[in-house]
């Protein structure tokens, strides 16, 4: 899976829970500016928890590639 790709399966993700992306910031513990940096490039440099957490809060399998 590519950055891309999985920046964009977090959004579609998103998308479907109803949730905006302050909402899911707040969920995840993160800021809106945040998620919206990990849906255009799938990376977050400082931090691969961040991922895992939006990916356990939007339900996308822990086996999918980290960036």
């Amino acid at each position: 899976m590519t950055d891309q790709h999985l920046g964009k399966q977090i959004l579609e993700a998103r998308e479907a829970a109803g949730l905006s992306q302050t909402a899911l910031g707040k969920l995840v513990g993160v800021s809106q500016t945040t998620i919206s940096k990990v849906e255009q490039t799938g990376r977050y440099e400082t931090c691969y928890r961040v991922i895992r957490a939006i990916k356990a809060t939007l339900g996308i399998s822990p086996e999918s590639p980290e960036p």
